[in-house]
């Protein structure tokens, strides 16, 4: 009787819930996300929108697919970084620039409110980061 029980750990244990471990391919890791991204914009009220190391500048297209958002939230999962401005360009060709002037760290955040729900093209942030820094922008619909 132990000889079951300890097969049974042992692919448990090479298993989750009888789907295979992931691999290392970040290729599968992207589609995955992007894929999670567009079930979470239609069955959530925050969607993350974009992940990146802050640079000087740095634009993210945003999917016209993940529909309208009210809000926008710029919070640090990694490091601390200093966020003079945002670009935000919507589907319709406005633009709307919003200064932020202030340094985003860890489980800090800043929000952006869009006078109304907007579809949204393009996200540039401008700020100066520190060495290792990353933040996330989500939208709230």
């Amino acid at each position: 009787m132990r000889i079951p029980a300890l097969l049974a750990s042992v692919l448990l244990a090479t298993t989750t819930l009888g789907v295979p471990m992931a691999h290392g391919d970040d290729r599968d890791d992207e589609a995955r996300h992007e894929r999670a991204g567009f079930r979470d914009a239609r069955t959530r009220g925050w969607v993350t929108l974009a992940a990146m190391d802050i640079q000087a500048s740095k634009t993210v297209d945003i999917d016209e697919g993940l529909g309208r958002f009210r809000r926008l939230r710029v919070q640090a999962i990694r490091g601390a970084a200093y966020v003079d401005f945002i670009e935000i360009r919507y589907a319709n060709g406005e633009q709307q620039h919003v200064d932020v002037k202030r340094r985003i760290g860890r489980g800090e955040v800043a929000d952006i409110d869009l006078n109304g729900s907007h579809r949204l093209e393009a996200i540039t942030v401008h700020g100066e980061p520190d060495h290792r820094s990353q933040i996330q922008v989500i939208g709230e619909r």
